[in-house]
């Protein structure tokens, strides 16, 4: 069964419907990514995501080496702030460290937040995907923008 008839089927499509005078062309979306930058898991999850939409409508931010390789894929890219500076020595991750090298992250995270604002208000963000990152979620709420939140935490 094709689409049009499911949503007619559905009431979606009738002449009383709010979306009877729409086509598939009027509704426009720009899809934010805000990706961690640490490490390649995030940025490869997203990117698997983004490259099923249409490039028009999809910006991906990051940072570091996530953004320069974000950036070869020809899609719109922006350059984000990290929201943590993880620290350790030959791939072991230092938890005291970490906490004392980001002491500052309370008024951090609020500049942060501000910049995602910016972006999502400058590039007309319709939705935005939150890869592991803080900011966009609030960003988004503020803004009234539905947000996605993707993490490999349990």
């Amino acid at each position: 069964m094709e689409k049009e008839d499911l949503l007619k089927q559905k009431n979606y499509l009738s002449k009383d419907s709010a979306f009877s005078n729409l086509s598939k062309r009027e509704i426009k979306h720009k899809i934010y990514f805000s990706i961690n930058g640490e490490g390649y898991g995030h940025s490869s999850r997203s990117l698997a995501i983004a490259k099923q939409l249409n490039p028009e409508e999809v910006i991906l931010g990051s940072y570091g080496y996530s953004l320069k390789r974000l950036e070869k894929t020809g899609l719109s890219t922006v350059e984000l702030t990290p929201e943590i500076s993880f620290v350790g020595k030959d791939g072991t991750f230092d938890v005291g460290l970490t906490l004392l090298k980001n002491s500052s992250w309370p008024v951090l995270i609020n500049q942060i937040i501000k910049e995602e604002k910016k972006i999502i208000e400058n590039f007309g963000v319709t939705c935005v995907v939150a890869d592991s990152r803080t900011a966009p979620v609030f960003a988004a709420k503020k803004l009234g923008i539905p947000c996605i939140l993707l993490t490999n935490q349990t």
